[in-house]
């Protein structure tokens, strides 16, 4: 589901391409289709290192990544002046290369911990789910037990969607189908996905291009 930090992935040819294709086939057969979006809050500063005995990784390749990650100190020194040395028990060090490999390790189950019918697809702390069905109610449901759900995988890493960057749309061929969740999760009727917009309509309006 991740298409950062991958040879061969990206933006346009992983990403954007895949959820054309998902909306496009879901409207072809006359579905009712809802994606959502979700941004992680200061993801990779939250990594936790004991979880990742939780993965089932290997000895080679556990004991290089807890080395790296543990026994960690941070101070800050300004103007001449430094601060006391603190203890380090979470996150990952930014910029290193091994930074963003770990946060795909440490994520990897999210996309099977969905309700089963959803597909998502990643880019980096940006995750896109679709879901389709035949009618506005069993959407609705399956949309509300997919976020539900998405939240709690969240939780149990240790890592916090951003609510008010998480949002809902919906798609049809004519008119969109405002669909309202419990959750206070707000809806529009398109979808952006990295500079993208994505119409209820599939038009292509709300872009420009310059020459």
């Amino acid at each position: 589901m991740q298409h950062g930090f991958q040879k061969k992935k990206g933006t346009t040819s992983g990403l954007l391409l895949e959820l054309q294709a998902e909306i496009s086939s879901s409207l072809d057969k006359g579905l009712k289709f809802a994606p959502y979006s979700t941004d992680m809050s200061a993801a990779f500063e939250l990594l936790q290192p004991n979880l990742f005995h939780q993965l089932d990784l290997p000895d080679c390749i556990m004991n290089p990544i807890m080395d790296f990650l543990s026994q960690r100190t941070m101070m800050v020194e300004y103007d001449g002046h430094t601060s006391s040395i603190h203890h380090v028990s979470v996150g990952c060090v930014q910029g290193s290369v091994l930074c963003p490999k770990l946060f795909s390790i440490y994520c990897k189950d999210l996309g099977t911990s969905l309700p089963s019918g959803t597909h998502i697809v990643s880019y980096a702390v940006y995750s896109y789910v679709t879901i389709s069905s035949p009618d506005v109610t069993t959407l609705k449901t399956k949309l509300q037990d997919s976020i539900t759900t998405h939240k709690a995988f969240m939780e149990s890493v240790g890592m916090v969607i951003n609510k008010q960057k998480t949002d809902l749309a919906s798609f049809l061929k004519k008119d969109a189908t405002r669909i309202e969740l419990d959750n206070g999760i707000s809806y529009c009727n398109s979808l952006k996905a990295l500079g993208i917009t994505f119409s209820h309509n599939f038009n292509w309006e709300n872009h420009f291009f310059c020459s």
